[in-house]
């Protein structure tokens, strides 16, 4: 006896299963043509380092002061407004072209899940400013942006900055 269900069934299974197969290998050419953009990147970076280096928190702090932060919550992020990080800066290149190789087995399992179709959560970023820094979630923007997606979701902190308070030394001090 021939059941019609299970043979439908055992298609759709075939359907995901090739589905997955084929897009777990667009994801891992994807990540070889982009990592190849990142070497060609790391190499040129040597003569113009400020040009293709991605912009780390901790610098755009410096001579500041973080005065209050408060979540903004899950919003779309134009990519082009993402320009840095806050831990990760020397596994990425200004454009999340990632420079190592080790970022590979992430990268795709990443990646293919975006070409799957998937549920991809949202990335962490900090608002400093105009400026968005990653948080948690530099692969998924990576893949976003190689991918060709202009926005990503995200869910967005800002960090209010002033300068750092004058420090004068005790004895220069006015006494009240």
């Amino acid at each position: 006896m021939f059941n019609t269900m299970a043979a439908e069934f055992d298609y759709r299974a075939n359907e995901r299963f090739s589905s997955n197969f084929f897009n777990h290998i667009k994801a891992d050419r994807e990540f070889d043509r982009t990592y190849a953009r990142g070497w060609i990147t790391r190499h040129i970076a040597r003569f113009f380092p400020q040009k293709f280096a991605m912009k780390e928190l901790s610098n755009a702090l410096q001579q500041k002061q973080v005065y209050d932060r408060h979540e903004e919550g899950i919003q779309r992020v134009k990519i082009s407004e993402i320009v840095g990080s806050e831990s990760k800066a020397y596994k990425f290149d200004r454009r999340f072209t990632p420079l190592y190789e080790d970022s590979r087995e992430r990268w795709v399992r990443v990646a293919q899940a975006y070409l799957d179709g998937g549920p991809i959560p949202p990335v962490q970023l900090i608002r400093l400013g105009c400026d968005y820094y990653v948080r948690d979630g530099h692969h998924r923007v990576s893949v976003a942006r190689s991918l060709g997606a202009e926005y990503v979701d995200a869910d967005v902190t800002a960090w209010e900055i002033g300068p750092l308070p004058e420090c004068r030394p005790a004895a220069f001090q006015v006494a009240a």
